[in-house]
């Protein structure tokens, strides 16, 4: 890590270099940031985990809500997480992240709304779940990189 003085922006500090575009973060906006990707993580990874549970493990309606609400509990924390990261991040890096969730967001709904076909008639019910299944899957990956894309713009718009 380096350190560098931006006059322009009069901001001075460490900078990394990631995908060619230069972030600016502080220690803080690092850890931060950190304990958000780190509550995210641990929200899919016990999603994943309760969900192959429920799916192949005999279980009583209750406990099947409690442990429906451990992902639940974890997303929570991460979206709590992320809040604070923009809240005590400056105001270029707010920018940057907003940007992304923007763009983001705006992937996933237009993905979602491109799927929005019906399937034919008479399809198993194996094919109806695959194709939710799917769907799910295309617009997270929607989701993630249009926030990926928006950010990469908006760095290099206000770098």
């Amino acid at each position: 890590m380096s350190m560098r003085s931006d006059t322009a922006s009069g901001r001075t500090g460490s900078h990394r270099k990631f995908l060619g575009l230069i972030c600016w973060e502080t220690g803080r906006d690092m850890r931060n940031l950190l304990r958000f990707a780190g509550l995210f993580f641990l929200w899919a990874f016990s999603h994943e985990a309760v969900s192959y549970i429920q799916t192949h493990v005999e279980m009583s309606m209750t406990l099947a809500w409690i442990l429906a609400f451990v992902p639940a509990l974890f997303g929570v924390l991460a979206i709590l997480a992320y809040l604070r990261f923009l809240r005590e991040a400056d105001e270029m890096v707010r920018r940057i992240h907003l940007t992304g969730m923007a763009v983001g967001f705006g992937a996933g709904i237009f993905v979602w709304l491109g799927l929005q076909m019906p399937l034919p008639p008479g399809t198993p019910d194996k094919e109806i779940l695959f194709a939710l299944h799917l769907h799910k899957a295309l617009i997270f990956m929607a989701m993630t990189v249009g926030w990926v894309a928006g950010q990469s713009i908006a760095t290099r718009r206000y770098k």
